[in-house]
């Protein structure tokens, strides 16, 4: 029998909303009644920001003067062999999401034939702002909800990574080394440049006379988007590319050491009793930004284990959860209710 639920968007996130409701189902079965009121909110564009969904949610619960001792959205997950130095399973809960910025780098000139090009054209500017910004880099910093990570997971590294992370004032820069080599754990430490889209020319034998270049950076906290347009322009050290900076601030930090925190950390180990739950810094963008309207705690995560694979399934071929995924996502909705209730 196939163990496998298959269908578009059954990891990201048809498990975590239904998962919710058969929870809810299951205490109303055993007549479980909370003692601290709980919300479910449901919104439907959080693939596009939630501006419709989350956001009007949490602006309707604060003008009726409505705040949460926590919210819990989805975000990280029970990953293996991600955190570098850990064997274990890690239970990732974002405490805090990167800022999702877009750079727009323009330049105007003379175009022109091109058997007679100037010896620097509009598209090689742009392509040397870009070459520069990928050579040098924002500064990586071991900080915030990184550094939280490593910290939470120290015990269950091997004795070499270990040794290291516990003296990391003597070994920071090699830490730093170490987590730079890989995208994933280099995403942790600095805010990240991304060049995605290039627009110049129609013509392969005229020279535009526009070129214009579309970066996607993820901001950390404590960077601001000012900050970053600042960090642009003196890297590309080019006064006749215009820099223009859209985009969301990186979210607040939510606590770590609260006992909100520890209940979506217990339950967690009630279900996955093999695994280490820790904050950590979310890079992708989600809705749970638009909760901090009525939260001073707003946490991300999904209570399902997640492979490398499957991240590559996510939003296309084959996309399927596990029966017992599945299962245990129910289950800790289940026991999240009831630790919350322990702490009223």
């Amino acid at each position: 029998m196939d163990r496998n639920i298959w269908g578009r968007g059954t990891l990201d996130d048809k498990v975590g909303v239904i998962g919710i409701m058969e929870a809810v189902e299951h205490l109303l079965e055993e007549e479980y009644k909370p003692e601290r009121d709980v919300y479910f909110m449901f919104g439907f564009d959080e693939e596009i920001g939630g501006e419709e969904g989350a956001k009007a949610i949490g602006e309707i619960l604060k003008q009726r003067d409505v705040t949460f001792d926590f919210v819990l959205d989805e975000g990280g997950a029970i990953v293996k062999n991600m955190v570098p130095g850990v064997d274990s399973p890690v239970g990732v809960v974002g405490v805090s999401e990167k800022g999702s910025a877009t750079a727009e780098l323009t330049i105007e000139g003379s175009g022109g034939h091109s058997s007679q090009p100037k010896d620097t054209t509009n598209i090689g500017r742009i392509s040397s702002g870009i070459a520069k910004l990928e050579n040098r880099q924002f500064k990586a910093d071991l900080r915030g909800p990184g550094e939280e990570l490593f910290e939470f997971v120290a015990p269950e590294m091997d004795f070499g990574m270990k040794y290291i992370f516990a003296n990391k004032v003597i070994f920071e820069p090699v830490i730093e080394r170490i987590l730079l080599k890989q995208p994933a754990s280099a995403a942790l430490i600095r805010t990240t440049i991304a060049p995605t889209i290039f627009q110049a020319g129609e013509q392969y034998n005229a020279l535009p006379e526009k070129a214009t270049a579309f970066i996607n950076l993820r901001v950390m906290p404590g960077e601001s988007l000012h900050d970053v347009q600042a960090f642009i322009e003196k890297t590309i050290d080019d006064d006749e590319i215009m820099v223009d900076i859209s985009g969301n601030e990186a979210s607040p930090v939510s606590s770590s050491d609260g006992w909100q925190f520890k209940a979506i950390q217990q339950a967690g180990k009630n279900v996955y009793q093999q695994s280490v739950i820790a904050p950590y810094l979310m890079f992708a963008g989600s809705d749970a930004k638009h909760y901090n309207l009525v939260s001073k705690n707003t946490y991300r995560f999904l209570p399902v284990l997640i492979t490398s694979d499957d991240l590559n399934r996510m939003h296309g071929t084959n996309e399927h959860l596990s029966v017992d995924n599945f299962i245990n996502a129910i289950k800790f909705y289940v026991e999240i209710i009831k630790q919350a209730d322990k702490h009223k």
